[in-house]
């Protein structure tokens, strides 16, 4: 692993679903060298973060079964995903949703539609704040 990809092994879940998003961001994620899982309802993603123990979780307010802030709180619960950075992805509008976030335990809450480059930023940042035991 170079230093110029600290980032190779990360393992990273995206749950969202929208079927295009969901698979955009795999596909740049995985471009930007992460190894990626996918989850399209809550319920999927709290099994997959549960067994797969990724390095970060992006996850989507807005799902059809349990929405993000919810699984955010759950995720928070459990011993092996608590430690777990979660960014949190939204396309609802004004500043409620980013505190509601924030409280339910996210990182950072990013709005829809999502600035690419951004995403990779927050992502490795989050990422390097995990790694020192800052989240």
């Amino acid at each position: 692993m170079s230093a110029a990809q600290p980032h190779m092994r990360k393992k990273l879940l995206v749950v969202d679903d929208a079927p295009d998003l969901l698979a955009t961001m795999a596909r740049r994620l995985r471009h930007a060298g992460y190894q990626v899982y996918t989850a399209s309802s809550g319920a999927d993603g709290l099994r997959r973060a549960q067994r797969l123990a990724p390095d970060l979780i992006i996850l989507d307010v807005m799902l059809p079964d349990i929405n993000g802030y919810s699984v955010c709180e759950e995720l928070r619960r459990r011993t092996v995903t608590a430690a777990i950075p979660v960014l949190m992805l939204t396309g609802l509008v004004g500043e409620l949703p980013r505190y509601a976030g924030i409280e339910a335990g996210a990182v950072e809450v990013l709005r829809k539609p999502i600035a690419w480059p951004e995403l990779l930023e927050r992502a490795r940042l989050a990422l390097s704040a995990a790694g020192r035991g800052e989240t």
